[in-house]
């Protein structure tokens, strides 16, 4: 099977794979799949060779990109995105630059 995050309208014909995180015996799923303003945000967990961690998708291959390299809790405020792993705490636009660590050690 093919693990990965999907586009569709409904229909067969109109449902596209955006991006592929793993095939076969691994699963890495796309999980707490959260809609912001023209983009998804999302964790993927699980097998490799999947990049785990915090995605944020404009719904295109090029526009899926990993922001934190492991997997969050967050919550959407605004255009903003407030992410715990339940030791360290970061801010994010959605963007790699945009990403910054607001405190470490905190829990």
């Amino acid at each position: 099977g093919r693990f990965g995050l999907f586009r569709t309208d409904g229909t067969s014909a109109g449902t596209s794979l955006v991006r592929e995180f793993g095939s076969g015996a691994s699963f890495p799923l796309p999980n707490r799949l959260t809609a912001g303003p023209n983009v998804l945000y999302l964790n993927v967990t699980g097998g490799a060779p999947a990049d785990p961690g915090f995605y944020v998708s404009n719904g295109t291959a090029p526009g899926t990109v990993r922001t934190i390299p492991v997997e969050y809790r967050f919550v959407v405020v605004g255009n903003q995105i407030i992410a715990t792993d339940g030791t360290d705490l970061f801010r994010t636009d959605g963007t790699v630059g945009g990403t910054v660590l607001i405190g470490d050690d905190l829990f």
